[in-house]
């Protein structure tokens, strides 16, 4: 609940939902505040404009400096397709410094594979700006992961095991596959 302190928040399609009350909690919070801290970040993708889900009430939450909304559309004609990933890649200077403050917490909500391709992403982002190894880089993540400030909320994980299987693998592949997504996400 304390404001002061930094959140990166994922949500493509519906896996905003799960945001919400958090947002509508932390818009309540600082309803009063002056000034905002400005280190709240709301990525979230889907396919148009149109889509979007809750957009006039993120649109006021980031006019009134509750959050800075990063918007990635991957079916739309006014822009090039971008995912989350990218945006996120964009900024990637700028989270390097939030994946490093011992407050930040990050919530990533929605399908599995997007989930991995995020994590993925932060990787990428301490070895390019902290000069890290993979191996830093994760071992960085999964101590957030232990002290509770990097959180999911997904599904799709069992259609991606599934999906592996369809393509007609090796038992040993469909194991190593399986546990790749344990280590990751339990």
């Amino acid at each position: 609940r304390d404001t002061n302190n930094p959140v990166i928040m994922v949500g493509p399609g519906t896996g905003l939902a799960p945001m919400m009350g958090f947002l509508q909690d932390r818009a309540q919070i600082l309803a009063s505040s002056q000034p905002k801290p400005d280190n709240c970040h709301l990525f979230f993708g889907c396919r148009t404009r149109g889509d979007r889900i809750y957009g006039k009430l993120i649109d006021k939450w980031e006019s009134e400096g509750i959050l800075n909304h990063h918007l990635a559309l991957s079916r739309s004609e006014e822009m090039p397709k971008t995912y989350v990933q990218d945006l996120m890649r964009q900024m990637g200077e700028q989270l390097y410094k939030l994946l490093l403050c011992d407050t930040t917490s990050v919530y990533i909500c929605g399908d599995a594979r997007v989930a991995n391709q995020c994590f993925e992403e932060c990787i990428e982002i301490l070895r390019k700006y902290g000069r890290r190894s993979r191996v830093s880089a994760v071992m960085h993540l999964k101590k957030m992961r232990s002290q509770k400030r990097w959180q999911y909320d997904l599904w799709g994980t069992v259609n991606q095991f599934n999906e592996v299987r369809k393509e007609g693998h090796s038992k040993d592949t469909l194991v190593k596959s399986a546990s790749k997504w344990l280590k990751t996400f339990g």
